[in-house]
């Protein structure tokens, strides 16, 4: 039934005149990009990565024409079964010097390898009863087989009517290696994506697949090789146009002939549209178990810090500052484990500085205030048209938003909850729960693909390195949990016995504007000039700038904590109802964890033993 219907529209349609049949492909290209779809994503998205300053008109002007071109191509296949010889014949226009080096390879009777890339109207070549070998030799082609059993047996059985000889990329590559050394000729579309089995490359600077075959099949035979494809003159009309590559060694031919259909992309004002931008071609490294990790089987690439970063890899960021800090090391590590990406950080905006001055990521975008109206104003997120989503967030909220950012891989995991918003997921054990947040999440990326080892030593921001002065920071406060908070008198009892033992030193008393009603108590209480308040005065770059200068910080399970931890400067740490073994630091520098013995009631740790261990830490 499906062959039926195949040939009697290709039937049909070739009874109509060619105006008629390019206002319906017109018509069916703005239909197209009209209907969302992930062709759709995918046509504008190979626009967006190969042309990254290029305006939206201009990409949308030509995934337009591209995509018209798209459906001639496909009226082409269906229709010129039907044409008659003289039609077929007109389709394929040959200038003269194209006439005289077809002429000269009939002449020298040498094998000729024909490389064609896929652009509209390619079918012409084989259909084209001028584009022939002379003296009994035969055209062959390799081709893919269609999915659909049919439609493939009668795509080939209109080839082999056309005296072509065809043969399965799949089972048939002996016998048109065979067909090739008895010096015939033989065409081969060269740029598909190769998946594994082909050889890591770059094509206009993002990474892809390229195939081995072209070379295979010259290894050991003395050929002529030539890059054909037809240049598009009007509807069901092009112009041939070929290409030696003259002598280019074995194992170098494939990458040449990519790299010349790469010079005519980048240089045609329009990128080329008659090429098949719809088409997977950059669709690698996309396997969900290999994400964040370049394999480099078999590759023909620059050195890692010489590969562009153009695959789109976009991070949710946690929403606590602790939490964002403790996943720095692990994004790290990604950057290293993937050199062609360009990692952008997704977070609140109070974050945005810090993530720029730590030089974490290539790009930092601030997600917007909650309220009405959040969602909507992601929207426009989707037109940048990211390739990898992954969320160190573990909420409905963040996987919607994933969602309406519109990426095809949106990763992310969790200890036995479904998220069915993201596209793939990491579930592992619940005993997980108990380990130390930054091993939940090296779990995940480990199940994706991270492969390099994460390095905990602590960060060097952009700043000076600078003199430690004797300052002690003290930060009383814990934002998002109040019963994480050491009680007021016992940082006032702290603070005068520092006083006392340490008189060359200065107190800061640090934290957000929402703990300034604690800082301001205790600082009141204590009413000593060598203590300073500054809660609520600094920015988070600015604490990274004190603890850098300072000597040591007392503090409770806070943000302050794991941002000072993060610099490396020598913290005691006063732990309550959370487990320092879960949300403890993470970095290699000097940290106390005080915990009380029994229960999670904070109280319970004595002014007594927080004083000795600072003041063994401050006489060091």
């Amino acid at each position: 039934m499906t062959k039926f219907l195949i040939v009697s529209s290709g039937f049909l349609m070739s009874k109509l005149p060619y105006s008629i049949l390019g206002v319906f492909v017109s018509f069916l290209a703005k239909l197209y990009l009209f209907v969302p779809s992930k062709r759709k994503r995918l046509l504008f998205s190979n626009l967006k990565h190969a042309f990254p300053n290029w305006p939206y008109t201009q990409i949308k002007s030509t995934a337009l024409e591209s995509t018209a071109y798209l459906f001639e191509m496909g009226f082409f296949s269906l229709i010129y079964p039907h044409l008659s010889k003289f039609e077929r014949r007109s389709t394929l226009v040959y200038p003269e010097d194209e006439d005289r080096l077809l002429a000269e390879l009939r002449q020298n009777e040498e094998p000729v390898l024909f490389l064609l890339p896929h652009v509209t109207l390619f079918e012409s070549i084989a259909t084209s009863s001028s584009f022939r070998p002379s003296n009994g030799k035969t055209l062959g082609a390799i081709y893919r087989p269609n999915s659909n059993p049919s439609l493939d047996s009668w795509v080939n059985s209109s080839r082999v009517n056309l005296g072509l000889k065809i043969f399965s990329r799949k089972k048939g590559l002996i016998q048109a290696r065979k067909h090739l050394i008895e010096s015939n000729w033989l065409a081969l579309l060269f740029d598909q994506n190769a998946g594994l089995n082909g050889e890591l490359s770059l094509f206009i600077d993002r990474l892809c697949s390229i195939t081995p075959l072209p070379d295979i099949l010259l290894k050991g035979i003395s050929a002529k090789v030539i890059l054909v494809y037809p240049v598009r003159l009007s509807f069901f009309r092009a112009r041939l146009k070929l290409h030696k590559l003259g002598q280019v060694p074995v194992g170098e031919v494939s990458k040449t002939a990519h790299h010349k259909i790469e010079q005519m992309i980048i240089s045609h004002p329009k990128g080329m549209p008659e090429w098949l931008w719809s088409h997977g071609k950059w669709k690698t490294q996309n396997s969900p178990q290999q994400i964040f990790h370049l394999h480099l089987k078999r590759n023909k690439l620059p050195k890692p810090s010489l590969i562009p970063r153009k695959t789109k890899i976009w991070i949710r960021m946690p929403n606590w500052l602790g939490d964002v800090v403790m996943a720095l090391p692990l994004i790290n590590a990604i950057k290293k484990g993937r050199p062609d990406a360009e990692i952008t950080l997704l977070c609140q905006v109070q974050y945005k500085s810090l993530l720029e001055n730590m030089n974490i990521g290539q790009r930092v975008i601030t997600m917007p205030k909650k309220g009405l109206g959040y969602f909507i104003k992601l929207l426009p997120l989707r037109n940048q048209l990211p390739d990898i989503h992954f969320l160190f967030t573990n909420s409905l909220r963040g996987d919607i938003e994933a969602y309406i950012c519109g990426s095809p891989l949106r990763l992310g995991g969790s200890t036995g909850r479904k998220r069915k918003m993201l596209s793939h997921q990491s579930i592992i054990s619940k005993e997980y729960k108990k380990k130390h947040q930054v091993l939940l999440w090296e779990k995940y990326l480990r199940y994706f693909g991270l492969q390099e080892e994460i390095c905990y030593s602590p960060l060097v921001s952009k700043s000076l390195s600078k003199k430690n002065e004797a300052v002690v920071c003290i930060a009383p406060g814990s934002s998002n949990s109040p019963e994480k908070r050491w009680p007021v008198g016992y940082w006032i009892v702290l603070l005068e016995k520092l006083l006392q033992d340490f008189p060359s030193h200065t107190f800061m008393i640090l934290g957000t504007s929402n703990d300034s009603k604690i800082c301001n108590m205790i600082r009141t209480q204590v009413n000593n000039d060598r203590v300073q308040d500054q809660s609520g005065k600094t920015s988070i770059v600015d604490l990274v700038d004190c603890f850098e200068r300072s000597t040591a910080l007392v503090c409770n399970d806070s943000g302050a904590m794991h941002l000072a931890n993060a610099v490396g400067l020598p913290l005691v740490a006063i732990f309550g109802p959370t487990d320092p073994s879960v949300t403890g630091p993470v970095y290699e520098s000097s940290s106390i964890k005080i915990k009380c013995a029994e229960g999670d009631n904070i109280k319970d740790i004595s002014p007594e033993s927080v004083i000795r261990e600072v003041s063994g830490v401050l006489s060091s």
